[in-house]
């Protein structure tokens, strides 16, 4: 069980950081283009 919990905690923080990534970049982006 416990190696099932560590993949789906390991899959959330991808998503989290992926999420953290495109905002940052989209934000960074849109500064730019401003």
């Amino acid at each position: 069980m416990a190696p099932f919990k560590r993949h789906l905690r390991d899959l959330w923080l991808e998503e989290e950081l992926i999420e953290a990534l495109s905002y940052t970049a989209s934000g960074t982006f849109g500064a730019i283009l401003a």
